[in-house]
């Protein structure tokens, strides 16, 4: 009996598997950080790092320096005392979804400097949790030959938040639900 293609019994019935497109099929899905939105989705985040095709500067990736772009932010209120930013890969072939960098308690301003360094705990209070990047910014880097896509997820909090550097993003979405003023996105596209 064969056991591979369309004439096992397991396949029969089942259409045939497309060969892997340039983006995972998941794209397409809701991305995992807007299910737990609140809030107002009124900040215009935009970065030099990303170029106006959405492709990321070689520099931002795992294949280049590995280093966070600049992320301006436009649209904050007065009311906003913390930021935090979550970096998600939403086009992941095997898990949909990847966190590669977490950050929360960055002081409220327009502008998130390049090259945050590593570690728990920054020069100005931010903590980095673990997600692929622990305690660290960790850019975009897919198996060759395929594109995925990355959301800067930035969000503005009226109120720092008491959660330790340990916490993965499970820890992080619990203790931001009621935090969230505002949010917005920045997409990138790296292959």
């Amino acid at each position: 009996m064969d056991i591979i293609g369309d004439h096992t019994p397991a396949a029969a019935g089942r259409p045939k598997m497309p060969s892997m497109p340039k983006i995972p099929r998941s794209q397409n899905r809701t991305p995992s950080w807007r299910l737990r939105m609140s809030g107002s989705p009124h900040l215009r985040v935009t970065s030099p790092g990303i170029a106006e095709d959405e492709r990321f500067l070689l520099t931002h990736t795992g294949r280049g320096d590995d280093v966070s772009p600049e992320l301006r932010i436009n649209g904050l209120t007065d009311d906003v005392a913390r930021l935090a930013v979550v970096l998600t890969d939403e086009t992941h072939p095997l898990l949909g979804s990847m966190t590669h960098w977490l950050i929360w308690n960055l002081p409220a301003q327009s502008v998130i400097e390049a090259g945050l360094p590593s570690g728990r705990i920054t020069r100005d209070g931010a903590v980095q949790g673990r997600g692929y990047g622990l305690h660290r910014y960790r850019g975009p880097k897919p198996p060759r030959g395929t594109s995925h896509r990355y959301s800067f997820l930035v969000l503005a909090l009226d109120a720092p938040l008491s959660c330790p550097a340990r916490a993965g993003t499970r820890r992080f979405w619990r203790s931001a639900a009621g935090h969230i003023l505002q949010w917005g996105v920045l997409e990138g596209v790296f292959e």
